[in-house]
């Protein structure tokens, strides 16, 4: 799919930015998320496909969830609670993190292949005691 620029956006932005067709399946939204150099979200799953690509994420989140699964990631911090903020930390928050894409991005490339290992490990737990319950 090819990904063009908003009429509405200033040709000074134009050849930086794009938007994406509105018709993607989720392989292609996570292909998309990983070309990105940071990431942010309000959607968790949105997040975590960042995250699972190695690409700096912050996310806006309301749920704990997120922060747990962040916090999995080692890139707690990146979680911005809008609950206990106000709009100009959020904005500020959401800036910071942009700024530190490079560092959340080494962060991320130490974590992120042993939070895949363990959850093909419970995967591969699971599966087995469904085999013996069958």
């Amino acid at each position: 799919h090819d990904v063009e620029a908003g009429p509405e956006l200033p040709s000074s932005l134009a050849t930086r930015i794009r938007i994406a067709p509105a018709n993607l399946d989720e392989c292609e939204v996570k292909w998309l998320i990983s070309k990105v150099d940071w990431f942010s979200g309000t959607r968790m799953h949105a997040t975590i496909a960042a995250l699972s690509s190695r690409v700096p994420a912050a996310a806006t989140a309301y749920s704990d969830k997120t922060r747990g699964v962040f916090a999995s990631c080692g890139v707690e911090e990146q979680v911005i609670d809008p609950r206990e903020l106000d709009t100009g930390t959020v904005t500020e928050r959401l800036v910071e993190s942009f700024r530190s894409r490079e560092q959340i991005r080494q962060v991320l490339s130490g974590t992120i292949g042993g939070v895949k290992a363990r959850a093909t490990g419970q995967f591969s737990d699971m599966t087995e005691m469904l085999k013996a319950l069958a």
